[in-house]
């Protein structure tokens, strides 16, 4: 989305040149993509491919790996060479984070298209409701509270919760939201695990940080995310979830030029000074400006 708003505004300057890079040739909208976990939406309901958004459009594609970005010598590097560049944005989002949790091979994550449809894939190998599926969503965020209320709403099966914090989207700091949302997962038939962390996870089952072990057929993980690995291993300040951190202009601390959006940045609330959760209508504001 960056790219394309920076051509709408460049696109008369016969001096600047857009080259967009990305490993894949599509675009995924990846944050509705629990509705592909159910079912209710097929994969390709939210693969776009990059060609036809980039129709007409003065913006030279690349489809390559980002290995590494050199900020002293402005350049990215890619599979095969070296990019130079006189400006960069930083967009390359999030990997899953597990803090060092045993066994987080076992888990699964919704952080493509491609993880949804193995979770979807996962659960209709377990059975319908009939089988007693059941499902441990370890995250009470915007994710995990999406993929738990269409889970319940959907499949009917049965759906726990298990938050660190002591009341869902915590991240927010709206008690009165977060036990609206409570009250409406819980009518689904969804359970809430509050101030439990998750030390460890099996094959079947997860242990707390209490000692409580609790049986599932299946365990999503939702608790967290960080920046790309290129970015934290680039040399740009970073802070909470190896995020870049920015100025107003989204520009990177002391390096004029480079521009993060989406999750790997930063945001802070200029108020609370708190970070700001990683969600699509802060990076489409970031896309915007």
């Amino acid at each position: 989305m960056t790219a394309l708003q920076l051509e709408e505004k460049v696109r008369n300057l016969k001096d600047v040149n857009i080259i967009l890079v990305d490993r894949n040739d599509f675009h995924q909208y990846i944050h509705l993509s629990y509705e592909i976990v159910t079912g209710v939406k097929k994969a390709d309901d939210f693969i776009v491919p990059i060609s036809e958004l980039l129709e007409k459009r003065k913006i030279q594609f690349l489809k390559a790996t980002v290995e590494g970005i050199d900020l002293a010598h402005k350049t990215v590097r890619i599979g095969g060479g070296d990019l130079w560049y006189s400006k960069l944005v930083i967009a390359l989002g999030s990997e899953p984070t597990f803090f060092n949790i045993k066994g987080a091979e076992n888990a699964y994550c919704v952080c493509s298209v491609e993880s949804a449809v193995r979770i979807r894939d996962k659960l209709k190998e377990l059975g319908g409701p009939d089988q007693n599926v059941n499902v441990i969503v370890g995250g009470g965020g915007f994710t995990g509270v999406e993929l738990a209320g269409e889970i319940a709403d959907e499949l009917k099966c049965c759906v726990t919760i298990i938050e660190g914090a002591n009341m869902l989207l915590p991240a927010w700091g709206f008690p009165e939201f977060s036990i609206k949302v409570t009250k409406v997962l819980e009518d689904m038939g969804a359970k809430i695990v509050l101030n439990k962390r998750i030390s460890e996870i099996k094959p079947n089952a997860v242990v707390l940080n209490d000692g409580t072990q609790m049986d599932c057929s299946i365990f999503i993980w939702t608790c967290g995310v960080q920046a790309s690995t290129v970015v934290s291993q680039s040399g740009l300040k970073t802070g909470k979830g190896n995020r870049a951190v920015i100025n107003e202009f989204c520009e990177a601390a002391d390096f004029p030029g480079v521009y993060i959006v989406g999750d790997c940045a930063l945001v802070v609330d200029p108020e609370t000074k708190e970070p700001l959760p990683q969600c699509i209508e802060i990076a489409l504001q970031q896309a915007d400006s």
